[in-house]
């Protein structure tokens, strides 16, 4: 009798939370550029079947941190992120998306992983 009063089923048990990979990116003047690397790792990433939300955000009133350009990409899980980034990492054309990006001036400043705190 204790077992069923202490079991959880699936449906009671919390939900993962979902999580979001922040990159915040300095472009500089090269706006165009980077609207050109997005839509192709855009295109990427439907190719791929790999998920997640993509939103694009600029910074307008930042401070010093105005201008930049923060990209954000929510996934269900941490599992659902990793199974996307193995094959995006697996990818050929990830991969040269990834040396064109590095080549063209456009600076990562940071990138993070956050959840959302739920009160």
């Amino acid at each position: 009798m204790l077992a069923s009063a202490t079991a959880i089923s699936a449906a009671d048990a919390p939900a993962a939370p979902h999580v979001t990979e922040v990159i915040v990116v300095d472009v500089g003047g090269g706006m165009q550029k980077f609207q050109e690397l997005a839509k192709r790792v855009d295109a990427i990433s439907k190719q791929l079947h790999v998920g997640g939300t993509v939103r694009y955000h600029l910074a307008t009133w930042a401070g010093e941190g105005a201008g930049r350009v923060i990209v954000t990409v929510e996934y269900p899980s941490l599992t659902a992120l990793a199974d996307s980034s193995a094959k995006m990492n697996a990818s050929p054309e990830f991969r040269k998306w990834q040396a064109d990006a590095q080549a063209s001036g456009i600076k990562v400043l940071s990138e993070s992983l956050v959840t959302e705190l739920k009160f």
